[in-house]
């Protein structure tokens, strides 16, 4: 499955993908689109599991020092993605710095 983002922070290829912390693959690749400057990470997911193709991917973090990964948030369509498919809700990484400026510098 890829997935497009603005900003994917420290995530690297092997990072695990999880659904609600339960790991069912992980980042096979990471690539960037020359045309729009987006990242792109192939992730490696079971074939059992089927992802509906509403669901949020979005990058997380385990903990302040843990390593970063993928976490599926299942949607509720009946449409699942197939083999090379392109999520469509991805949610960028949050950097530690960009929580701490935000309170901040409110």
């Amino acid at each position: 499955i890829n997935s497009s983002f603005f900003d994917i922070g420290n995530i690297n290829v092997g990072n695990d993908v999880k659904i609600m912390g339960v790991k069912i693959g992980e980042i096979s690749s990471i690539s960037l689109d020359q045309e729009n400057y987006m990242a792109i990470i192939t992730s490696a997911v079971d074939e059992s599991i089927k992802i509906p193709n509403d669901s949020i991917f979005k990058i997380a973090n385990n903990g302040f020092i843990g390593s970063p990964y993928i976490e599926i948030e299942l949607g509720n369509s009946k449409e699942t993605l197939k083999n090379n498919d392109y999520s469509i809700n991805n949610v960028d990484a949050v950097s530690l710095e960009e929580i701490i400026n935000s309170f901040i510098f409110k």
